[in-house]
């Protein structure tokens, strides 16, 4: 009878953590897809060509043909990539069968230590595959970080749409670095009334309030 509450009480407490932290999605961001695809590792514009469970028999993966690297995160980027478990539903992540067989598009990847690649689930609500259609290679390419296109590292095609350089009007989406703030110049005064505000509940606060009470005393008497 215990064993069984415990149970029970285990499952209410994962259904609750679930619903109250998984999903909650409520204050998210709404993102774009050139936020999406800043934040992700890897950017490819290419083709799915084929769905099947190439690496085992319990997973969908997607074979992807890259024509374009636009962004390879420092990682090498072959031609011929494996998307793998893109039938896999996350809890709160649209991350499920983001590419059609036959459809090109640009997308955002994660490298695996299996070698192969995963959709970039950076964005919950969203996937990160989007049409490659000319308005949307035009924003990417008016991004500082995402307009150095190159070949796949397996090839040399040239397949790289071609757009006007607009290097000088390129839009960074690295946030800026905080700005140190100079200390504030503070006197003994300062230092005592902190000392109080701190609470004098120990010998020790008390010892620094009398040492710093004489020392500005006398540095009243002095000046």
């Amino acid at each position: 009878m215990v064993i069984t509450g415990i149970t029970f009480m285990c499952a209410l407490f994962s259904t609750f953590v679930n619903i109250n932290v998984a999903c909650y999605v409520q204050e998210w961001r709404n993102l774009t897809m050139e936020d999406i695809l800043f934040k992700s590792d890897v950017v490819v514009y290419g083709k799915d060509v084929e769905h099947g469970k190439f690496r085992s028999p319990n997973d969908v993966d997607s074979r992807f043909v890259v024509y374009c690297v636009l962004k390879s995160g420092k990682f090498r980027i072959p031609e011929n990539l494996i998307i793998e478990s893109i039938d896999e539903e996350e809890l709160c992540a649209n991350v499920a069968y983001q590419t059609d067989v036959g459809e090109e598009y640009i997308i955002g990847l994660t490298p695996q230590l299996s070698g192969f690649m995963k959709y970039a689930n950076v964005y919950p609500l969203h996937s990160s595959a989007f049409p490659p259609t000319v308005e949307n290679l035009q924003i990417l390419k008016g991004i500082c970080e995402l307009q150095h296109w190159s070949d796949p590292e397996t090839t040399s095609r040239g397949n790289c749409p071609y757009l006007p350089s607009i290097e000088d009007e390129c839009k960074s989406l690295t946030p800026a670095p905080p700005t140190a703030k100079p200390p504030l110049e503070r006197d003994w005064f300062d230092l005592i009334l902190d000392a109080f505000n701190r609470g004098t509940n120990t010998k020790l606060d008390y010892l620094n309030t009398i040492i710093l009470s004489s020392i500005s005393l006398m540095y009243i008497l002095l000046k």
